[in-house]
């Protein structure tokens, strides 16, 4: 499997953001990190090389640009750009959505706390294998 070189993390918990910081970059990634939806939209557009996002579902400022909104406006994006940008949400409950509510966004989910490093890794490598494969049938 592939595995992508640009990560955008998104969650309003330093700790989080921290751990899967370190984590990946001992990976050999480069971890670009937001608290709110609309932060991590406003890095994606200012670094174009990032490749995949793991986003907290309920992650906000307390604007309404949490995780699902940000996962949202990236679907809108790819649509205009003909591609699929891999998205993995995480989350430890995620009212008030219903799970088909966010699997229409994105079929991957972490569950907080964590998995095995290796799972985390695993799901990454094959959310980035799904949009290449979507991208290039």
């Amino acid at each position: 499997m592939k595995m992508p070189k640009y990560v955008l993390v998104v969650d309003d918990e330093a700790i989080i953001k921290n751990i899967l910081k370190t984590f990946f970059e001992s990976k050999g990634l480069t971890v670009i990190t937001a608290s709110s939806g609309g932060e991590g939209m406003r890095l994606l557009e200012k670094h174009p090389e990032i490749e995949i996002i793991i986003t907290d579902v309920n992650c906000s400022d307390g604007d309404d640009m949490d995780g699902i909104w940000l996962a949202r406006e990236i679907r809108k994006i790819d649509q205009k750009r003909e591609c699929v940008t891999p998205i993995i949400f995480m989350s430890g409950g995620i009212a008030p959505y219903s799970p088909s509510h966010l699997v229409e966004l994105t079929p991957f989910m972490l569950s907080k706390p964590f998995p095995p490093y290796e799972v985390i890794m695993d799901m990454l490598a094959a959310a980035y294998d799904s949009a290449h494969a979507v991208a290039n049938p």
